[in-house]
């Protein structure tokens, strides 16, 4: 917690402070989690099939998009 807020904010905004920290430690974490899963996959030269494992991953949790048009560049 801020140590500016201890004294100034009321109980509400505290937790709501708070479910935001905890809010953001969950998506560190996670995103750390995929850097370090991708690490391995390049690392130990994992299957293709990894590697999609890992994509379709990133596409369907919505942390990668595919970009258009440069599939054939």
């Amino acid at each position: 917690m801020n140590p500016e807020c201890i004294n100034c904010c009321n109980k509400e905004e505290k937790e709501r402070y708070r479910e935001t920290v905890d809010i953001q430690h969950l998506q560190i974490e996670y995103l750390t989690d995929c850097i370090q899963r991708i690490g391995d996959i390049i690392y130990f030269e994992m299957d293709i099939t990894e590697q999609d494992w890992w994509l379709d991953d990133m596409v369907n949790s919505g942390n990668y998009t595919p970009t258009k048009g440069t599939e054939n560049d």
